[in-house]
Formats: structure tokens, C-alpha cells, sequence
């Protein structure tokens, strides 16, 4: 019987600009190994990555403008011009931890964790799309410390899309503690031009009214993160 369990959801509005949702839009789904891809309408949106670093990921996270709207370093080397080559564990949007049984698997280091996927429970389509999978957390040594199972939902309404993710965590495997520590649990990794102190317009603002530098690290039931992307105020 498990000793310890939690369950972590968030819809996340993760593409923004004024177009308009239809009542037909269609996602498809497929399947490619240990990796999904998302489309919508026949335009790519998104694909579950397994192949990155040290825990699934989706990348890229393409908006209604057609331009990618979280970072490519480093799942492709060179990047794009706008983005720093700095964090390397900051890969695109991921949900980890940073203090499992005092293992990170927030970093990726010679010490690191690693949420290793094992199997899709559930990859469909249509008006919405589903991707369901099971994942071992795994430390250096090989230790498996818990279990997670998760499902993303990808949607369209109200001129948005949306992702919708609910993950439940597990000790499957023996008693487990989640540490306190900054590094978690959701990370979105948007692009350079968006970062605040590139000072081309990105903005931060917080449910609490924290903006900028004031909303890190401080509770908020949301926070809205806006800025350019080729031209275009995304967000």
C-alpha cells in the first residue's frame, strides 16, 4: 500500500493571441516511439518528448501565430538567436522536483534523478486531445523513490488554447519525501524575447499583484507571463 501520495493539476493557457476558435477544430494525435505529436487543424501545436534530458517534456509549444513560444535550447544546440544558452534542465515545459529523498530531479548533473517513462495509458484525438502516461522516478543509482501518472488535455475555446494537466504522485516503491525547495514543480521555459530583462516588453503579473521580479518565489493561484514572440505579443 502506498505511503504517501499527492496530486498536482493546472490548466495552463499557454498560447495567446486574439484568433478565433471554431466549433470544428480537430487535434490529431501521433505516436512515434516514446514520443506524441500534437496537431491542431493539421499545424503542429505540440510533442510529448521523452527524448531530452531527464523527464518528459513538451516542445516545442507552437502558438495560434505559428511561432514556437517556449525555448529550444538545449533540445536543438544552436538555439535560436533570442535565447540564452544557460539551464540546461530548463527544457521547454516540464513538471519534476527538485528534493525527492534528497535527490534533485530538477537539475540535470552527475547526481540528478530521472523520471523515466514506461509506458502511454491513453494517446487520443478529436475535438480534444489526450495523452496519458506512467513514469518511474529513478535515482542516480538506479532506485526507483516513486511513481507518477499523468494526463494532458489539449483544448481550444474562448479565442485560447489550453493544456490542461493533472499528474498524481505515488510512493509506490517505499516512503517518499518531497523536500522543500524552490525548484518545482511546474517550469515553462518561454522565449528570450519574452524574458522580462530583455526589455523588448515581456511581462510578469501575478493573481496576488506581484509583477516582474516582485512574483518570484511568492504564492499565486496564477500567473500571466506576456510578451513579443517574432513581432507579436504572445503569452
Amino acid at each position: 500500500m502506498s505511503r504517501f501520495s499527492f496530486a498536482c493539476s493546472g490548466l495552463v493557457a499557454c498560447l495567446l493571441a486574439a484568433t478565433p476558435s471554431f466549433a470544428e477544430d480537430r487535434f490529431e494525435v501521433t505516436q512515434k516511439g516514446d514520443s506524441v505529436e500534437v496537431k491542431l487543424n493539421g499545424k503542429p501545436f505540440t510533442t510529448y518528448e521523452t527524448r531530452f534530458g531527464a523527464k518528459p517534456i513538451l516542445w516545442p509549444i507552437i502558438g495560434p501565430t505559428g511561432s514556437e513560444m517556449t525555448r529550444s535550447y538545449p533540445q536543438t544546440k544552436e538555439g535560436k538567436s533570442d535565447e540564452r544558452k544557460d539551464h540546461i534542465h530548463h527544457r521547454s515545459f516540464w513538471f519534476t522536483h527538485g528534493d525527492v529523498n534528497g535527490i534533485s530531479f530538477w537539475h540535470e548533473n552527475n547526481n540528478h534523478g530521472r523520471t523515466v517513462h514506461q509506458r502511454f495509458s491513453k494517446v487520443t484525438g478529436g475535438p480534444t486531445a489526450t495523452i496519458a502516461s506512467v513514469n518511474d522516478w529513478v535515482g542516480p543509482k538506479g532506485k526507483k523513490h516513486c511513481r507518477d501518472e499523468r494526463s494532458y488535455v489539449f483544448s481550444t475555446g474562448e479565442n485560447r488554447h489550453y493544456v490542461d494537466v493533472v499528474i498524481t504522485v505515488t510512493a509506490a516503491y517505499g516512503d517518499v519525501v518531497f523536500g522543500d525547495t524552490k525548484e518545482g514543480c511546474f517550469g515553462v521555459r518561454t522565449r528570450g524575447s519574452m524574458k522580462v530583462d530583455a526589455k523588448q516588453g515581456g511581462k510578469i503579473v501575478s493573481s496576488e499583484g506581484k509583477e516582474d521580479s516582485a512574483a518570484w518565489g511568492k504564492p499565486a493561484a496564477w500567473v500571466d507571463y506576456v510578451g513579443p514572440v517574432d513581432g507579436k505579443t504572445v503569452g
